[in-house]
């Protein structure tokens, strides 16, 4: 059984700026869904006009957010027993319950991946529906990009079409950035309307990227030739420190091939690899990578339309942060370096070594689906591939470096 995930929501709080019926269908439609699936009535639903929305906003940002307490979701499974649970519906209950907003996009919708200077980036474009998340993964960004712990979905969707319409030369383009593309997926049914509206961009694929199981709608629909459902992944040794309040990745792995049984494409994202190392410094043995990037490589290679690759990397402000809990501060154990983009990585053979070993299995199963390190440098690309990801003839169908 298929487990949903949704964050607990205790408020629900609108930004009322001339609301249009379009707009107006969606706000209903997420708080009817939100009462239905948490099975209890929300404390408060408030509509505030533009100067009051901003205002109260204001108001609860530039907080010190702290970490989840610990969840009441089960994720202790045992690698050989998948599933989590046998409720269908399981809702994330975190040790707090959440603001929710619901407002318009401020900025525009379809961006291009910023990237990061000196290292090569796939040229990517993406979008957010949504901004911040419930999962609470140590390592994620955004404890150092966001100055509040709202959750935000923007009820203004239909306007991503219309930028998408002044960009159809645009390739690849993806979800996920500043929230998990599936987590609020219940309770907005967003994904229904991506599936019907790509229909009339064949020519740009469309990734989901997401760390649950929230695949109903793709399990109920014919799938699209350029629709992508993609997951993240760690082993779950690795998982269960580092992303306790997450769908088990025994379970994303499952979803994945019911997914690939009814015919979707999905892929696959090793991003951060996470390498733990012992008191004297020496890293933990690798076999847990070694073996889900294994599983991975068996699928069908049809149905993958692509796996990236990269090591745990993050601003030097989150430093702080990491240093708040006794589960954090592991990742502070490694060798580090400042790289060229200012970020703290791990060292350049460590991170060769990773990679290596992965490429290794990916060439002795014969594989056959794009795989590309996200983040990395020239150097890494040669003596790992032997050659720039340009020249690398699966992916220079589909990328554009």
């Amino acid at each position: 059984m298929i487990n949903k995930i949704i964050p607990d929501i205790e408020k629900i709080v609108i930004e009322d700026d001339g609301i249009t019926e379009s707009e107006s269908q969606k706000i209903d439609k997420i708080i009817e869904n939100t009462k239905k699936l948490l099975k209890t009535n929300l404390e408060q639903i408030i509509y505030l006009k533009k100067d009051e929305y901003s205002k109260f906003v204001e108001e609860n940002s530039d907080l010190t957010l702290k970490y989840c307490k610990g969840s009441k979701y089960n994720t202790n499974i045992d690698n050989n027993n998948p599933q989590n649970s046998d409720d269908p519906v399981n809702p994330l209950i975190s040790g707090k319950k959440y603001t929710l907003l619901l407002q318009r996009n401020p900025g525009i919708y379809i961006k291009k991946c910023p990237g990061t200077p000196n290292y090569i980036c796939c040229n990517y474009f993406i979008t957010s529906f949504y901004q911040n998340c419930s999962l609470n993964c140590t390592y994620c960004f955004l404890k150092f990009y966001l100055k509040n712990d709202f959750l935000i979905i923007y009820y203004d969707i239909d306007r991503f079409f219309d930028e998408l319409s002044q960009n159809k030369n645009i390739k690849r383009l993806g979800s996920g950035e500043l929230a998990d593309s599936l987590l609020f997926d219940p309770i907005t049914e967003y994904s229904k309307i991506l599936l019907q509206k790509m229909k009339n961009y064949p020519s740009t694929i469309f990734e989901f990227k997401t760390k649950t199981t929230n695949i109903d709608v793709f399990l109920d629909s014919k799938p699209l030739d350029n629709i992508v459902i993609g997951f993240s992944l760690n082993p779950y040794n690795i998982s269960k420190i580092f992303e306790k309040d997450s769908i088990a990745p025994a379970n994303r792995i499952e979803a994945a091939k019911l997914l690939i049984e009814k015919g979707w494409k999905v892929s696959f994202h090793f991003d951060p690899i996470i390498l733990l190392k012992t008191d004297d410094g020496k890293i933990l043995n690798t076999d847990n990578y070694k073996s889900l990037f294994e599983t991975i490589s068996t699928l069908p290679s049809e149905n993958i339309a692509w796996v990236s690759i990269g090591t745990l990397r993050y601003h030097q402000d989150l430093i702080d942060k990491l240093r708040a809990s006794r589960d954090s501060r592991i990742l502070l154990k490694n060798e580090i370096i400042y790289g060229l983009d200012g970020k703290v990585r791990y060292f350049y053979k460590d991170r060769e070594k990773i990679y290596m070993e992965l490429l290794n299995i990916y060439k002795r199963t014969n594989a056959n689906f794009p795989l590309y390190f996200c983040m990395e440098s020239e150097r890494i690309y040669l003596n790992t591939f032997g050659q720039m990801p340009w020249h690398i003839d699966k992916l220079k169908e589909s990328f554009i470096f």
